[in-house]
């Protein structure tokens, strides 16, 4: 007799999910490690301005979460290995990227933040996105098929 109860269909993408999102995390908080030291690396030593240095801070960052999240956070992914897989998750990136720009540039230039509280704030707006938008679209899941996720 069995006295350990199976996971219903609904309980299973809720435990993946919350595995996922703690991996996600990780992996996001060394992009970040990544990406912030970058920026602070060639705003005062390269003396790049803040926006051209983050775009190349964030896009290297960006890297490190492809990396991890493929060999990793994502164990099960809708379109396999296949050549989708990549340009989705670009451009979800670069989007993201959009996003950390803007509130980067909202923060530092209009509100007149100290560029690491700017950088704070654009990387929880684009770590939020990425995530939403990368579970959404770039079809990392084990439990929808192509259809049933787009229709």
């Amino acid at each position: 007799m069995n006295l350990i109860a199976k996971p219903t269909a609904l309980q299973q993408p809720i435990a993946i999910l919350d595995g996922e999102f703690q991996r996600y995390f990780l992996v996001s908080l060394t992009a970040l490690a990544i990406d912030a030291s970058l920026l602070l690396l060639l705003t005062s030593v390269g003396d790049l301005h803040f926006l051209a240095a983050n775009a190349n801070a964030f896009l290297a960052g960006s890297l490190a979460a492809y990396l991890g999240s493929v060999a990793w956070v994502f164990r099960h992914r809708r379109f396999g290995q296949g050549a989708l897989e990549v340009p989705v998750f670009i451009a979800i990136g670069l989007a993201g990227l959009l996003v950390n720009e803007t509130v980067l540039w909202t923060a530092a230039s209009g509100n007149g933040q100290p560029l690491e509280i700017a950088k704070a704030l654009a990387a929880a707006a684009s770590f939020g996105f990425n995530f939403v938008m990368r579970k959404l679209l770039s079809g990392f899941s084990r439990y929808e098929t192509l259809g049933s996720a787009v229709g």
